[in-house]
Parts: C-alpha cells; structure tokens; sequence
C-alpha cells in the first residue's frame, strides 16, 4: 500500500522545474546566491513546493528546517526560541533542549548562531521562512542581524507574497546574493495533467475549470473537489461563488483598512486601471500613497496598459460589490462607461482607437457582447493570414471539405461573469447553402484583404472570415452576388457614388461570412470575430445579413440597425435572411456612441452639453479631458485665440467668470444653463489659477 507521502508525490505537478532548481540549490549552493526568494499571490503553491522540497531532502538525508511566521510571536528572541526548539528536535543528541532548560540564554540570536554554525560545519542545512509578509517588523533584524551572520553551509530560502524589496532589492551586495523564483499560474496542459490524475477526463469540463480558475492552483484543487463531490459533474453557480469566496478571504488579509478596500473595488470594476482612471470613477482624487499601497497588493500587477488585478479576485470582488451594493455597482459601472465614451470622442480621428473601443463594449455590460469578445484568459494561438494566389486552392478544398463534413453545429459562448451561456445554432443546410453561394477563386479578384484566414499553431487553415471592402471596384460585385445583392441593387445613383470611392480605400465593408471547420472550436470562431469587431468604430458602414437568430442578436447587440426592404431568401425560401447596417461616417459616431450609452442610461458628455454649438461641444469635451487651451486648439487645428473666444462664449451662456467654473458647470448637465444648480463637480479641476479669458496661469 502506498505511504500518504507517496500519494502526496503522485499529485505533485506543475512545479518540478521550481522543485529541481531548489534542489540543486540545496545540493551546491551557489557561488554567490545563498537566498532564494519565492514569491507570488496567495494559493500559487508557496507552501507546496515548501513540502515537496522537504521530502526531497529528507531522502538525502540534508537538513531542512522550515519556519512559518504563524509559528512564533514577531520579536527576535521569539524567533530565536523557535528556532533553537527545532534544532533541537532535529539533532536529539544535540542536548540542545536540555541546554535551554538548565542555562539562561541571554542572547537568543548569538545562541541560535552558535547552534548553526556548529550544525552546518559537517552538513548543508537549509533555511525556510514561509508566509514573510507577514513579517514587516523583524526584517530589518533578519536580513542584518541573523541573516547576514549566517555561515556559508546554511542557505536560506524567503517565501511570501511578493519580491524582497528595500534594502534587498537596492543593496548590491544583497542583490547579487538573491535568486528569485516567482510562481505563476498552470499551464492548460498542466491542468489538463491534474484533472486527469484526480478522474477528470472530459475535454469539455477541463476547459470550463480552465476558463474558471484561470490554472491559479488552489481555486483548481478547490473547484475540482467540488465537481467531484457534486451530482451534475459540472461546476454551478453556487459552487462557483464559495470557491471565490474562500480565495478572496485568502486574499484580503492583505487589505488592512477601509479606504484601501474601496479603492480596490473601484479597481475591480476596470480591467486595467491606473491613478487618474480610479479618480474618475470613485469620483474623489486619489492620493499617490494610497496608489502605492494599492499597486503593492501581491494579486495586482503592472502591464503595458497599466495595472490589474488577478482575475480571480477582480471577479470575485465584483460578484460580491454587485450582492451587496448594487446600486454602488451601477453607479461605478456607468463612470467606466463615461471615461470611455470621452476618450472615444476625444480620439475620434485617431488611427487606433481599438482599445477604448473595447473597453467601452465591455463596460456597457451587455452579457453577449461579454461572451463573443471578452475572456480572461484565451487557449488560442491562432494567426490570421490573407488569401492569395498561393494558397486560393487550399480555401477552395476547405469549402469542399466544409460542405463534405456539413452537420449541424453548436457552438457555446459563455460569459463568466453571470455565467449565463449562448448558443450558436448552424444547420448542416446552412453551411451547404454558404459554400454553393460563394466562389473563392472570385474573391481573390477583388482585394488581397477581402478574405482572412485562419490557422492553428501547426499551420493548419481551421477558418476564415470574408469582409468586402466596398468601393468603386467591388460595387459591381457586391450588386450581383446572392445575399449582398438584396442591400446593393436598391441603391440610389447619389448613394451609389458615395459609395464608389478609389479601389485602394474603402467607404466600408461587408462583412460577408464567418466560418470555423470545427463546430466546437469556440476559441477559433470568437478569434474571427474579434477580427470582424475590430472594424466597429473606425468610421464608414458596416454591413451583414444573415438567418441565424445567434448573429441577428449579436449585430442588434453591437448598435447594428435593420435595413428596410432588404431581406433575401437566397440561403432558401424558408431561410429569410435580414440584412443590417451600421454608419459611422461623419458626425454619426457621436449619435451612435449616445445610443449605446444611454441604453444603460449613462448620461455621456453629448447629453450634458446640449444647447452648446457643434465647435462649443468639441472644445467643452477636451476642456473635461484635461487639456489646456494649447492643446484644444492643436487637436481641432484652430487658433488659440478662436479657442478662447468660443471659451468666453461658453461663460456668457453659463454664467460663469473662468475655467474652472465652467468644467464644474458642464459636470453638471444642462440645467446648469443660465445660473440653475445641479450636482458638484466630484473632481477638482486641479490647481489652475484661472483667468477671465478662458486660460489658465500654468498655459504657455
């Protein structure tokens, strides 16, 4: 019969290139690192790899002694007490025990010393400190009273939360002494390894504890415990919410007072987020001490974008401020809303607008939208490349192999915020009447970029999406073709020549299919619709028809309206198919941006500028972003001075004397309008000493 400790080796996974380097570090040291620092959010598997290295060493017969901070009252000689205790049960012959009895130790460190030193000259001994963030007030004495005394036999390995920092990190000396290991989150071959070990063997179920735990172990041990111990073999919703529960009780002993627990929600709400972002949407400035302590949190990390919480936590945090404050939750809900809204405004005309136009969609909550585009953690390595005359024949086998294998499809989406699942039904009829209706070779003729493909890490085509560039060259085409047909023959002549724009442009696109060869690939069907989302927003029509109900709620969802008179039949005259257009050419962006907005019934800068002109607006929406009369007048490329006159304007209809006033007053909406009240501008407009001409002191 297998030992426990055997068992406990069977279920080690995931961390045996960390077990390895610890090894070796305990078997030769190193020339000059005698610390290593393991480091990472509570539950990553610290104290685990701590036990496995134990149990490696004991079978070498090297010396081991692990401490945790629970173990002992935060003092020196408390340390050294505990310390001293378990050398003496190591070596009973050591008569250290009874030393302790019979002598007065006035000296506790020097005494522990000692013991060490004469320990560690005929054996290697190492040193572990578990959980040390816990151990703020005595690292000044460990790292230069107890460590930095320490002989060469004796390494130490520091485990916690987060990096060693201070002095640590800033000494040379000590930096070159450290090896740090920081622990991550499993691989999905890792889990797929552990579930299997433990009887999880369903492909379906590995990937919805992938998508939940994100590989973060100790939410997977639990999780998985709770698939094994339910009925359904499936992980529901109120196991979901215990398993999150427990992880965020773990991790809060790091959030020590009120005010850091409410920035931190605030957090929760934003995938990315960064100091001024936060003053925003709690709607009070935020003190940089007070960032600083938030950024240090061991589940917070800093990315290209700003910084983020874990997932996990971010999550649970939300799921637990939507229970018990809902109405807090709407509220910051609607100020992430408006941050994008602005930014959007602001960057109309910008070439890259696809991050705040993401964030905009996400923060709209609409749970669809969530679903298709957003997920915290993606299995994809796929790559899109375009269609050319090298690889035009291995599409056209692709449609002869999708008409070949032609069944019906289902396809999950789910959004792991509500956990509520979508359903993308695609009858075997469909997908034969798509691959008789579309020519592959034809498209080649129109544009290099018309067809997009899709493949896999081995270079395999899994799919592909057809978007139309519509001008001048693919008019003709677009107005001949089943399905795009129905939209196109009903143009006017002056419709038509807006359309009708130089071959190398586009006035839009049409987006014409969105096909994965596996039905169940979700990754890949949501990677081709990220690609065809992209488009959203960067100006022009966009244009879709299709009979499945999934897409006509999806295009509804994403502000697309349905075109009059433009319904087909030609995937089938039981098949009516609706065609759907979005226009954002022009000033269409700013209606459209409102009307998405307000369907959550976010109030957006257009609605608080009503009564201003179009240029006052402009002006008004830079003047709320934060930029200087300098600035406004190079976004919109006009004079200064034209700037400060349409300011002074601004007063007149306000009733206000300078700049300051007036963002207050357009904070407030539009019954501030002729001197009527409304709420306090939340956020000062910083320390500008104002002017009556619209400018401030601190401007050029």
């Amino acid at each position: 019969m297998q030992s426990l400790w055997q068992w406990i080796d069977h279920y080690f996974i995931g961390r045996e290139a960390e077990l390895e380097l610890l090894r070796q570090f305990a078997d030769r040291g190193g020339q000059r690192e005698r610390i290593v620092n393991i480091y990472g959010p509570g539950g990553i598997g610290k104290s685990f790899l701590l036990d496995a290295l134990h149990r490696a060493l004991e079978k070498t017969g090297s010396t081991f002694i692990l401490l945790g901070s629970r173990d002992f009252i935060h003092s020196p000689e408390a340390f050294a007490r505990r310390l001293l205790s378990v050398l003496g049960s190591i070596r009973s012959d050591s008569g250290v025990s009874a030393e302790l009895e019979q002598t007065p130790v006035v000296d506790w460190t020097g005494a522990c010393l000692q013991k060490l030193n004469a320990l560690a000259a005929n054996n290697r001994i190492v040193l572990a400190i578990d959980t040390y963030e816990e151990l703020n007030e005595l690292d000044l004495w460990l790292r230069e009273e107890f460590i930095a005394r320490l002989p060469g036999n004796v390494l130490v390995i520091i485990a916690g939360r987060f990096p060693l920092r201070g002095e640590w990190a800033v000494s040379p000396g000590w930096r070159q002494m450290i090896r740090s290991l920081p622990l991550s989150e499993f691989s999905y071959e890792t889990l797929c390894e552990y579930l299997g070990k433990i009887g999880i063997h369903e492909e379906g179920m590995m990937q919805e504890l992938w998508r939940f735990t994100r590989g973060h172990p100790l939410t997977l041990s639990l999780a998985a415990s709770t698939v094994h111990a339910g009925s359904s073999n499936r992980l529901e919703g109120a196991d979901r919410t215990e398993v999150l529960n427990g992880l965020v009780h773990l991790w809060l002993r790091e959030v020590t007072d009120e005010n850091l627990q409410k920035l931190l929600e605030a957090a929760s709400m934003l995938r990315h987020f960064h100091q001024d972002l936060l003053g925003h949407v709690i709607e009070q400035e935020v003190q940089a001490a007070d960032f600083r302590r938030l950024t240090q949190l061991s589940f917070v990390r800093f990315t290209e974008r700003g910084w983020v919480l874990h997932d996990l936590m971010r999550e649970s945090i939300r799921q637990d401020l939507r229970a018990r404050m809902p109405e807090t939750y709407q509220r910051l809900s609607r100020r992430c809303v408006q941050y994008y809204d602005r930014k959007l405004r602001q960057n109309a005309s910008s070439s890259d607008i696809s991050w705040e136009r993401g964030e905009f969609f996400y923060h709209l909550g609409d749970s669809l939208i969530r679903a298709v585009f957003f997920q915290p953690l993606s299995l994809s390595s796929h790559h899109l490349e375009t269609m050319d005359g090298h690889n035009v024949n291995e599409v056209v086998h692709y449609f002869q192999q999708r008409t070949a294998e032609s069944r019906d499809k289902k396809v999950s989406f789910v959004d792991h915020e509500t956990n509520q699942q979508y359903d993308l039904i695609v009858p075997a009829s469909q997908d034969r009447k798509e691959s008789d209706l579309l020519d592959p070779r034809s498209l080649l003729a129109l544009r290099p970029d018309a067809v997009r493909l899709l493949r896999n890490d081995a270079g395999r085509l899994i799919g592909l999406v057809v978007m139309i560039p519509i001008n001048e060259h693919t008019l003709d085409y677009l107005t001949t073709q089943p399905v795009s047909r129905a939209y196109f023959k009903g143009l006017t002549p002056s419709q038509r020549r807006e359309f009708a724009v130089p071959r190398q442009t586009q006035s839009g696109w049409y987006i014409r299919m969105v096909d994965a060869l596996d039905p169940e690939d979700v990754s890949a069907r949501r990677d081709l619709l990220s690609f065809v989302f992209s488009h959203i927003l960067t100006g022009g029509i966009l244009l879709a028809s299709t009979p499945l109900p999934f897409y006509q709620t999806l295009l509804r969802r994403l502000g697309f309206e349905e075109v009059p008179k433009a319904l087909h039949r030609d995937y089938g005259k039981d098949t009516p198919s609706p065609t759907f257009l979005i226009d954002l050419r022009g000033g269409r962006l700013q209606a459209y941006l409102d009307r998405m907005a307000s369907s959550i019934g976010v109030k957006t800068d257009s609605d608080r500028l009503a009564g201003l002109t179009v240029r006052e607006k402009e002006i008004a929406v830079l003047l709320l972003g934060g930029k200087t009369n300098l600035e406004i007048a190079s976004h919109l490329h006009l004079s200064e001075i034209t700037v400060k006159k349409n300011l002074a304007q601004m007063f007149g209809k306000y009733g206000v004397k300078n700049r300051a006033q007036l963002m207050m007053k357009l904070y407030e909406g539009p019954d501030s309008l002729h001197g009527q009240t409304g709420r306090k501008m939340p956020i000062s407009p910083g320390n500008l000493m104002d002017t009556p001409d619209g400018s401030s002191q601190n401007e050029s």
